[in-house]
């Protein structure tokens, strides 16, 4: 049987161990990533490792560690890769073999750390724009990273990957609800449309949500589908070995807002998630969607 690995670029089969490392962050961390990526050709499922593993360090040094100090260390040293130094870290290894073959602009990196960095100094979010804003530095960066992998025609579908990454980073914002009020005393929420629809803060410690807060629940889910909806014609934009991982994606991400509705919107006490059983429609989904 031919070894799969001898079939990829030779920087990518002499850094195998640093590529296997990062795929062990998204293994153990997102399963239903995994789930999807994995499928893709091996280049390109390594090279998403690698870059879900940068995002995956930027994320919990915040939300996990509490460390402001990693957060700079971590732009330092992207500051060294830019100017063409690789440390000795499998992350920063496979990320140089990425991008000596895929035109990804560094920017992005340094927006996300930008966008962990606003969890750092939380303040409350006023407007739509700015939780929109937020969703960019946090979400729609990744989906710019990727889309020199999964598309030759990438600087097409920007503005599409830019709101799909919106919609996905309000779909967690809307299932972590109850957790970011209990855990950190945040809420994502404008608070604008707080105050437009009477929401107070003791409504964030209540047992059930009020109509007003599910009716503005409901505004914000609105705003992700229709996102997800324009995210289809990403779908059909980028390569066809990628579509399906892409697809899979759309799909889970919206089944999380189908499950915190089916759980009659019990968002402030628990995290709804994708059951088993949920996922494998999606899948099933996917490839009738697909063919």
């Amino acid at each position: 049987m031919t070894n799969p690995m001898k079939q990829l670029p030779a920087d990518y089969q002499v850094h195998r161990k640093d590529f296997q490392q990062c795929e062990a962050v998204i293994k153990a961390n997102s399963q239903s990533f995994y789930a999807s990526f994995s499928k893709l050709p091996l280049q390109k499922a390594n090279s998403i490792y690698a870059i879900y593993a940068f995002c995956r360090r930027a994320d919990d040094l915040v939300d996990e560690h509490h460390d402001e100090q990693g957060l700079l260390q971590l732009r330092h040293e992207l500051d060294e890769f830019q100017a063409g130094q690789t440390l000795d870290d499998p992350m920063w290894k496979a990320l140089r073999v990425v991008m000596n073959h895929y035109q990804i602009n560094l920017k992005y990196f340094y927006e996300m750390i930008e966008g962990q960095q606003s969890d750092v100094d939380f303040m409350a979010i006023q407007t739509q724009d700015e939780l929109e804003n937020y969703a960019y530095y946090v979400a729609s960066t990744v989906g710019l990273m990727l889309l020199p992998i999964l598309s030759d025609n990438h600087p097409v579908n920007q503005q599409i990957a830019i709101d799909l990454g919106k919609a996905m980073q309000l779909t967690n914002i809307l299932r972590d609800i109850g957790e970011d009020y209990q855990n950190h005393h945040r809420v994502y929420l404008p608070q604008m449309l707080l105050k437009q629809y009477g929401i107070t803060d003791a409504d964030f410690q209540a047992a059930k949500p009020t109509a007003a807060l599910i009716k503005l629940w409901e505004y914000e889910a609105q705003l992700a589908d229709n996102w997800y909806q324009e995210g289809l014609q990403l779908v059909k934009e980028i390569d066809p070995d990628s579509q399906a991982a892409l697809l899979a994606t759309l799909y889970y991400y919206q089944a999380i807002l189908t499950a915190v509705r089916q759980h009659h919107y019990s968002f402030l006490t628990e995290r709804n998630h994708v059951s088993a059983k949920q996922k494998l429609v999606i899948y099933r989904q996917v490839k009738r969607d697909l063919k």
